[in-house]
Parts: C-alpha cells; structure tokens; sequence
C-alpha cells in the first residue's frame, strides 16, 4: 500500500532537516535519502521527498554519541612537544657555513694555482718575468 502524504519539494525537506538544498542534494546523490522521480526522465530527475523516508534518515542518524570537534585534539593523543628555533642563531650558522665554503674554495684555488706554478717553475714552461 502506498503512503499518501505528500510528497515534499527539496526546499520543503532541506527545511525540514535544517540543511541547506544542496546538502540535500548531496545526501540523495550519496544514497542517504530515498527520493521519488516525478520526472519523465532519468538523466536530470525532479526529486520529491516522502516524510517517512525523511523520518527514516533521521533515524538513521540518530546518535547518542557527539562526534570529536574539529580542531580540537582527542585526550587519547599524546600531548606535542615543541622545540623553540632560535632564528637568529639558525641564520648565523647558515651565513658562517657559506663563508667556510667561500674561503675553502678560495684556498683551494690558490692552491692549485701556486701547484700549477710550481709544476711549470719545475719543467721550465713557467712565466720568467714575474
């Protein structure tokens, strides 16, 4: 037997459940709420709501329980642990590390220079006039 009362408008339902229409429409699309196709085809539906299968999803979701808040962190996890970064001192670091390199690079090419000379000074192709 069919259930004659009438069929509710998206507007009507969402109202109902305090959503908006497109929260409605998400629910119908994820299969939460049973609708009924007053249109003539499958592709774009006109949806309509019957009150009982509105009462049934309320139900459904009926809970005693309160989901965790967003934001807030469960008792169960462990408290963080912060470290503070001394910025300053991070920055120091980072500027000494490239002097290091540069001098490093410096020396080195010096070194290779002076080896050069030396090896040229030994086979007699060195520069005479310096």
């Amino acid at each position: 037997m069919t259930d004659l009362s009438p069929l509710l408008t998206p507007a009507a339902a969402a109202k109902i459940l305090a959503i908006s229409a497109k929260q409605l429409h998400d629910l119908t699309v994820a299969g939460e709420i049973h609708f009924v196709n007053i249109g003539l085809g499958n592709k774009r539906p006109t949806r309509r709501y019957l009150p009982a299968d509105i009462d049934e999803f309320i139900a459904r979701r009926r809970t005693t329980v309160a989901p965790p808040a967003r934001g807030k962190r469960s008792p169960s996890f462990a408290p963080a642990t912060y470290e503070i970064v001394d910025f300053r001192k991070t920055l120091t670091d980072l500027r000494a590390a490239r002097q290091k390199a540069t001098e490093d690079r410096q020396r080195r090419r010096k070194e290779d220079a002076l080896s050069i000379n030396a090896n040229r000074s030994k086979n007699g192709t060195g520069l005479k006039g310096l």
